[in-house]
């Protein structure tokens, strides 16, 4: 699964494509074009790095998402070679920002690994697809998802290292923000982004049952 952020949220990311895997279970409802299951996944939904060499310091950063939501898919074609479909789900997202900063300034260990902010929120999917058959038990699906959430708290990690005030030293501003936290950088956003994916699909008895994405 690739991820690439959109909207508002892209205003805080790097843009470069990143990635996710997931597994569901869903079943079948009999007489019915509707599948109903659990839908869980993992994405890194930004990496930045961020090199100071006249201040000596270094940042990097990882953002990550987990979802755990209820899944609801409409598959038309009970029996087909390819059979489209749209998904959507609704549930939990968790956000966690982890930094890891290293050092070589007066009074400040060298390297530092920080949870720097996490969020909960409610998350959101609208997508598309199509699943081609294999055999009848194993498929490949081919789709993108748009996925959506409510407000959530999210690091600006760009403006971390912007020094706003010229009378602090740096080592001075490293070791206050380290010790206060990073409140001053956190900002409000809808968590959105756009993931393409592939899809093994394996089915248990009479219809699809797991998942794993790449």
């Amino acid at each position: 699964m690739g991820v690439s952020s959109t909207g508002q949220f892209s205003n805080y990311t790097s843009q470069n494509f990143q990635w996710g895997l997931g597994a569901y279970f869903i079943q079948q409802v009999q007489n019915s074009p509707i599948l109903i299951g659990i839908d869980i996944n993992y994405a890194v939904i930004d990496r930045q790095q961020h090199v100071d060499q006249q201040n000596h310091f270094e940042h990097s950063s990882s953002s990550n998402s987990l979802n755990i939501s209820a899944i609801t898919r409409i598959s038309p074609f009970k029996a087909s070679f390819i059979r489209p479909y749209l998904d959507i789900k609704v549930g939990w997202r968790r956000i966690e920002n982890i930094s890891d900063f290293r050092f070589n300034l007066v009074d400040i260990p060298p390297h530092k690994e920080v949870i720097t902010n996490q969020d909960n929120g409610l998350g959101y999917t609208i997508g598309i697809g199509a699943a081609v058959s294999l055999n009848t038990k194993c498929s490949i699906n081919l789709g993108c998802n748009f996925n959506g959430s409510s407000q959530m708290n999210y690091l600006n990690n760009q403006n971390i290292g912007n020094k706003t005030d010229p009378t602090q030293g740096w080592d001075d501003y490293w070791q206050s923000l380290l010790d206060d936290g990073f409140e001053d950088h956190i900002v409000s956003t809808p968590i959105n982004y756009f993931s393409p994916y592939i899809q093994f699909v394996f089915q248990i008895g009479g219809g699809p049952s797991t998942k794993n994405n790449l």
